[in-house]
């Protein structure tokens, strides 16, 4: 049967949400992803030291593929990576002892987040890229 443009967009459009969904759900993702992050200018002693904060650890990847540790500019990257691909709402988990806890999120706060929020940007506005 031929199919218009129109049609055939909104047909593939329609399939890969489908398809989204069911991976979603495969891979046990869901609207809000949380993150566990280390924020360091020195990048392999930053995963030397997170490693060992790592709650749930997968067999599948190594902890590095999942979460944010290293440079503020490769956090904001990787931030930035969940984003293109539709993540919206995120939990920060510092990996680290708690008495960096707090240092931890303060940096987040003030190094990381106004990379993606303004009080003036509407939810719709993509967050800027360094």
């Amino acid at each position: 049967m031929a199919s218009s443009p129109t049609r055939l967009a909104s047909c593939l459009s329609q399939s890969l949400n489908l398809v989204c969904k069911i991976l979603i759900s495969l891979l046990g993702l869901s609207e809000t992803n949380t993150i566990g992050y280390y924020i360091s200018p020195e990048g392999q002693k930053a995963v030397a030291k997170a490693a060992a904060f790592v709650t749930r650890p997968r067999p599948d990847v190594p902890f590095t593929a999942v979460s944010a540790v290293g440079t503020t500019e490769h956090i904001a990257e990787r931030i930035h990576q969940y984003v293109d691909a539709g993540a919206a709402k995120f939990v920060v988990r510092p990996l680290c002892p708690g008495e960096e806890a707090m240092a931890q999120l303060a940096m987040m706060g003030q190094e990381i987040v106004p990379l993606f929020h303004t009080p003036a940007m509407s939810t719709t506005d993509r967050a800027w890229r360094p």
